[in-house]
């Protein structure tokens, strides 16, 4: 195998790596979106935007922590700071 054939290999895989984070990332923010506006109805649009840009712990606290949230305000508190 060549070094050139060595590194599109390393390439592809790294590119395949990202590709599936990316991914989780999205899955991710639409089940966020769908289980607030299940527990609180149709959610602002700035917040929707702002979950879609969010980290992936800020989006694994809020949903571990879905049951205990009582308004929004608590949930902005982890995307907002």
């Amino acid at each position: 195998m060549t070094l050139a054939e060595i590194l599109r290999n390393e390439g592809r895989e790294e590119g395949r790596q990202e590709g599936r984070q990316e991914g989780e990332m999205q899955a991710l923010s639409r089940m966020t979106i769908i289980q607030l506006t299940q527990k609180f109805g149709e959610l602002p649009e700035k917040l929707k935007h702002r979950i879609s840009q969010a980290n992936i712990e800020a989006l694994n606290q809020i949903v571990s922590n879905i049951f205990t949230f009582s308004d929004l305000d608590e949930v902005k508190g982890y995307l907002f700071q």
